[in-house]
């Protein structure tokens, strides 16, 4: 049975982080709660981090959950949800849009006026459990565990959108600028799409990383 509150990961900022508890979020209509199992860290979460806990404090984010890279398991629906449904694995989608613009019909939420933000307008997934619209949760394929789904929306998913509108091939030289996390995912799709890449970065050591996954 479900407790009324839930830990989740905090950051007033300052360079610290918080565990604290909150109420179970519950899922209105179209809406789904989702209970985590794992989820990942991004640059915009460092950046969060550092920031002087004063700024956070005015901005009315430094008590939201944080993190925005997350996977789980379908825990309660709301109204009228017909998919997913409760013990569904499912990929939480960080850009939630209106879900009627143009941009959310063609599949881009990221565009939408009205786009609410992880740890900017509502809570995280760094947390037992997050609540989405269902159309914002994805479904997680039985052969990927949970730390690999927490990567696939946010870090594979930016890279894959970047190669896929580049229209990646054998017949082009890529230039990836900046090799970390999605900057080396880029390389890896560009590479599988037959095109060849030059990486760029300042940090020998992602440069030697690149070599590895670019063969």
């Amino acid at each position: 049975m479900t407790s009324d509150t839930m830990q989740c990961l905090i950051c007033p900022g300052d360079r610290t982080v918080k565990l604290t508890r909150k109420p179970v979020p519950e899922p209105g209509p179209a809406d789904v709660r989702i209970r985590i199992m794992g989820s990942a860290i991004c640059g915009s979460d460092l950046h969060y981090y550092r920031t002087p806990q004063a700024e956070r404090d005015q901005l009315g984010v430094s008590r939201l959950a944080l993190g925005h890279e997350g996977a789980g398991v379908v825990d309660a629906v709301g109204p009228g949800v017909t998919y997913p449904a409760v013990g569904d694995r499912v990929v939480v989608y960080h850009h939630i849009g209106c879900g009627h613009c143009a941009h959310c019909r063609r599949g881009e939420p990221g565009f939408c006026r009205e786009r609410q933000s992880f740890n900017q307008v509502r809570d995280g997934v760094d947390a037992e459990y997050v609540m989405v619209p269902a159309r914002n949760a994805l479904p997680l394929p039985d052969d990927f565990d949970f730390e690999d789904g927490s990567l696939l929306a946010c870090n594979l998913g930016t890279a894959y959108g970047a190669v896929r509108k580049a229209k990646a091939s054998g017949d082009m030289t890529l230039a990836v600028s900046g090799l970390g996390p999605v900057g080396l995912y880029t390389v890896m799709f560009a590479r599988a799409m037959g095109a060849s890449v030059l990486g760029i970065d300042v940090q020998p050591s992602r440069i030697e990383m690149c070599g590895d996954v670019g063969d």
